[in-house]
């Protein structure tokens, strides 16, 4: 039943839509532009209802055509059929409600619902910031003065890193800070932080070696010696320096490694002015340089520094070494794992002097890469990396020379003879299937160009493995019969017999393998008394069961704990709380899985960390000192079960200590990643968040500074998978500006099962004939299910009727199932605009609340 306007000349200034039953819904078709009213109140669900009615494409995209509104300019304007355009003003729209129940309307959707699901809390305080170091060294056993620009710093600032630091402050003033610093442990590269009161800074990579280093100067006295500078434009930086003839003379410039934009050049002359070495930058070094000479007679020698195309970029630091020093490119054995008989090794020093000691790290469990500990004075601060492995270990010049025969899953460490051009070994599988073959050889900072060959034992192939993107080392998948229980493996160069061995890294495991990897967006966490939250994207393999963290290292005042994610939950939730002020340290975030499976969170591969991956585990922790608040949510506990499609209110209260005034904005972090979607923008495809499927809260929430609990209102997906998904609020207490952030907390991680509230069972296949005119409507019939405990008016309806068409609904009781939904087509319809046609049936209950929705079914029209 429908009624139109009256005429424009009879219109009163406003028409109000009315949600009695007893008076229709206007029919707008056709009508002459006019204003409508639009009532915005704060249910979600209903609003959703009420924009149906006037022809919203697709509700499940608010922010799709013909609808548009903002929170500034309340407006929300669409064309109807013909060139005619209204324009709706929130004021005082309603649906169509049953009788005697109350007045549903919208406000969150039109107001934004893009919340940020893991966006990293604003900052509570001016904490530590690192613009700039020099040098970016430290010193074994000997004090490095330390110039560090930035801000945040003050008398309690001091440095962290993962190795025993002593330091003293010498002077301190806004935005710099000087300390002496002496370093402990063995040489390699460290992350270092700032650590003050209110938290800690972003790391910065620094070498740690035997050399203390001094600004760049036009002489030196003596070697060896570290200098540091900066070069910019065609700026050449020149030092002299002496050497005796035979002497040994290695020089080697850390720029790129360190992240700057310098792609040095060097130049060696004697006193002449004959050139004895030069340098260019060499991809094995990450585009830095290196040479070694030898002094062909006493003198002094004169060094110049340059950028290759004399244009040197912002930032352009550099550390110049020069002296005897011991680059340490490959240790061997280059793999540790089960079965290793000890941890002793052997560096081959890169320009062929004698063998160093070396010693291999303690295998973890995981499957990654550490550095091995050089024992030589002028160490490098690039250590060798060591491949290290959950599995059996194999070391070629110990096998079997008769047979070559090892067992997979294996890591094995050996090396191509000068002399010889291949190594074959025979590889025993437990089971056929799929295996991947890698090989790590240039990418240890060998030469050469490596490939593998697989082929069965009857010598027919398997494949080879060749270049991989960014890599001249190979990587090969291979498919075995069922039946297959071995197979052999060829390793070669091709550009055949080299002057030098070439040590490699050969791994063969099950391609399908399980395992888990966490990936972390920073490598600092301030935490804060109240609580901090991690989000940690998760990517699995072959592993559906609960994913926990801990940290690999125990931090003294700081609290850890984790949900357990499984099945579809791809983040992982990770609580951290600060329980003394004085609470600092580093560790690493160990991630463990089912069958044992351990891996550890990292971040993503930069220029640092291309050669030195463990430097993307390290992680930096450091309380943070701010007034105590605390959040919780109440009855929401982990055996609660969320019906899928629903709006769950959910109470909040806030414990405010000392100084915690404010009001309190609420946001929502879930395990469920913001799922993404391929829409059509400008005529191409485009990929955007999908916040309709996203657990996400129906509006921002804000607690005012007078009060200490308000209401959220979760919403769940209505396709979302049945399981268990893990919530956490966080909430940020905001200054007087009601803008700036200066106090944060997280509440307890909840985790909660979602389940299938509301089932549609059409009885006959969703196809219809488009009729246009047709006196009688169509008819889609069919049954509900309800699930366990739920309760309430189920209503059906569709979603996705052409603009300004009414949407018809059935409304079923409590214990009714069955329904018949009539479908019209106007006269004037076209096909095209029936494309997104859906059924859905949803769930309210006695309080006006969405409880349930289903599964929206496809409604498929055909051409007549």
């Amino acid at each position: 039943m429908t009624s139109r306007l009256p005429p424009a000349t009879e219109r009163t200034e406003r028409s109000v839509l009315s949600a009695d039953r007893d008076r229709p819904s206007p029919d707008l078709r056709g009508s002459p532009p006019h204003l409508i009213d639009v009532a915005i109140s704060d249910r979600l669900p209903t609003g959703r209802r009420s924009l149906r009615r006037f022809g919203d494409r697709s509700m499940d995209d608010p922010c799709s055509r013909p609808f548009s509104l903002s929170r500034r300019s309340p407006h929300l304007s669409l064309t109807p059929r013909g060139s005619q355009r209204l324009t709706l003003t929130p004021v005082a729209c309603r649906t169509k409600r049953p009788a005697g129940r109350p007045e549903l309307t919208v406000r969150s959707l039109l107001f934004g619902l893009v919340l940020a699901l893991a966006a990293p809390l604003a900052p509570v305080a001016a904490q530590p910031q690192i613009g700039s170091v020099e040098p970016r060294s430290l010193a074994i056993d000997q004090p490095q003065r330390l110039v560090i620009r930035g801000g945040g710093f003050d008398a309690a600032t001091r440095l962290l890193s993962d190795r025993v630091l002593e330091q003293t402050i010498v002077a301190v003033e806004p935005g710099k800070i000087e300390l002496d610093v002496v370093a402990r442990g063995d040489a390699g590269t460290s992350l270092v932080w700032l650590v003050g009161p209110s938290g800690v800074s972003g790391g910065v990579p620094m070498a740690v070696d035997r050399l203390v280093t001094e600004p760049m100067r036009a002489e030196v006295a003596a070697l060896p010696i570290g200098l540091f500078g900066e070069i910019r434009g065609n700026r050449i930086d020149e030092t002299s320096f002496p050497a005796v003839a035979g002497q040994r003379v290695a020089i080697e410039v850390e720029a790129r490694r360190f992240g700057a934009m310098l792609n040095p050049v060097v130049r060696i002359v004697d006193e002449s002015g004959r050139q004895v070495a030069a340098a260019v930058p060499d991809p094995m070094l990450l585009g830095d340089s290196r040479a070694v000479f030898v002094a062909p007679h006493d003198g002094r020698y004169r060094l110049q520094l340059q950028d290759q195309l004399r244009r040197g970029a912002n930032p352009g630091f550099y550390r110049l070494k020069i002296g005897d020093l011991a680059f340490a490119d490959v240790v061997q054995p280059t793999a540790i794992g089960l079965g290793a008989p000890d941890r002793r090794a052997q560096v081959v020093v890169a320009d062929g002097g004698a063998p160093i000691a070396a010693r291999l790290p303690e295998p973890d469990g995981s499957l990654s890469w550490r550095p091995a500990a050089v024992e030589a004075p002028l160490a490098s601060s690039f250590p060798p990396r060591v491949r290290v492995a959950p599995w059996n270990l194999a070391i070629e010049e110990r096998l079997d020379p008769s047979s070559r025969s090892i067992a997979a899953p294996v890591t094995l460490s050996g090396a191509l003879a000068a002399d010889e051009p291949n190594d074959t070994y025979r590889i025993e599988v437990p089971h056929g299937g799929r295996w991947t073959i890698e090989l790590w050889s240039t990418r240890l900072g060998q030469t050469g160009d490596p490939v593998v060959d697989a082929a069965a034992i009857d010598g027919s192939g398997l494949g080879r493995g060749d270049d991989q993107p960014g890599t001249k080392d190979p990587r090969l998948d291979v498919t075995l019969p069922d039946e297959a229980r071995e197979f052999r493996v060829v390793v070669s160069d091709l550009l055949g017999r080299s002057d030098r061995p070439r040590s490699y890294v050969l791994e063969i495991s099950p391609t399908d393998r399980r395992r888990v990897s966490a990936a972390l967006d920073r490598d600092a966490i301030s935490v804060s008394p109240n609580g901090t939250i991690v989000a940690i994207p998760l990517e699995r393999t072959a592993l559906s069961g609960a994913v926990t963290a801990e940290p690999s290292e125990p931090l003294n005042g700081i609290e850890t704990v984790s949900a357990a994610p499984s099945g579809a939950e791809n983040r992982l939730l990770v609580r951290w709380q600060a329980t003394g002020s004085a609470s600092i340290g580093t560790t690493r975030l160990k991630v463990t899985g089912e069958d044992g499976v351990v891996e550890y969170a990292r971040r993503a591969e930069d220029v640092v960390s291309r050669r030195q991956p463990w430097l993307a585990e390290t992680l930096a922790i450091a309380a943070r000192d701010e007034a105590k608040f605390e959040i919780r949510m109440t009855g929401l506990t982990d055996d609660r079960i969320l019906h899928r499609g629903g709006a769950i209110p959910v109470a909040v209260e806030i414990a405010r200590g000392e100084g915690a005034e404010g009001a309190i904005r609420l946001s929502l972090v879930t395990s469920q990643r913001m799922p993404r979607k391929i829409v059509r923008q400008d005529n191409q495809d485009r990929e955007v968040d999908a916040i309709e499927q996203a657990i996400r809260l129906e509006t921002p929430v804000t607690i005012p500074a007078d009060r200490s609990s308000g209401e959220v209102v979760l919403l769940i997906p209505s396709d979302l998978a049945e399981q268990s998904w893990s919530l956490a609020l966080v909430a940020e207490r905001l200054g007087t500006d009601g803008q700036s952030v200066v106090g944060s907390a997280a509440s307890p991680i909840v985790s909660v099962g979602v389940a299938n509230g509301l089932t549609v069972l059409p009885s006959a296949p969703l196809e219809v004939t488009l009729a246009p005119g047709a006196t009688e409507p169509v008819r889609i019939e069919g049954t509900i299910e309800r699930g366990p405990g739920l309760e309430g008016v189920v209503v059906v309806t569709f979603d996705g009727l052409p603009d300004m068409l009414m949407t018809p609904e059935i409304e079923l009781a409590p214990g009714e199932t069955t329904f018949s939904l009539p479908l019209e087509f106007p006269a004037e319809t076209m096909l095209e605009r029936w494309n997104d046609l859906h059924l859905v049936a949803r769930c309210w209950s006695a309080d006006d609340r969405l409880v349930a929705e289903s599964i929206r079914l496809k409604v498929n029209v055909k051409a007549p």
